[in-house]
């Protein structure tokens, strides 16, 4: 559960480590990838102290460093508008606490002892909240939703319209 929290990061700084691959800016990737990996052993070091869960928040603490440190360098590529990237990050967290609330409600009302039943029952649950977020959040998320359209196929881009 601890290392999943790590995974919207980890997709994250996915795009922006490919946008340095692009431009060819080598040096500044390696030396992201070097105080990541340096991350990676201090933080674990330090959170096995707590055990498991200890090292697992290090991992992705350093996964949520990493991604800071390859945005900002998008952000240096890119000059986007920090405040808008943030207010857009700030709307699809608000949007995942209300999915893994309406989620881990479900979850604890339900109590299946076999394992692959449970598995099964709590993704159809998760996609369950997932589904009725979005539909409830359908306004806010317009923006986000004409993206995986148009990803799809659905939707024809501006300049062919």
């Amino acid at each position: 559960e601890i290392m999943s929290i790590g995974l919207y990061f980890r997709i994250g700084y996915k795009f922006s480590d490919c946008l340095t691959l692009v431009i060819g800016n080598m040096y500044a990737r390696a030396s992201i990838q070097f105080l990541y990996a340096l991350s990676v052993l201090s933080f674990v070091l330090i959170g096995s102290c707590w055990g498991l869960n200890g090292a697992a928040i290090g991992v992705v603490s350093a996964i949520i460093l990493n991604y800071l440190m390859t945005t900002l360098l998008a952000w240096k590529i890119l000059n986007f508008n920090l405040l808008a990237f943030a207010a857009r990050h700030l709307k699809t967290f608000s949007i995942f606490l209300v999915g893994i609330t309406l989620f881990k409600t479900l979850d604890l009302a339900v109590h299946i002892e076999n394992i692959l039943l449970s598995f099964v029952t709590s993704s159809c649950m998760y996609f369950l909240a997932l589904g009725t977020v979005t539909v409830l959040c359908k306004r806010f998320l317009r923006e986000e939703l004409g993206v995986i359209l148009l990803i799809m196929g659905r939707r024809q881009t501006h300049e062919a319209s």
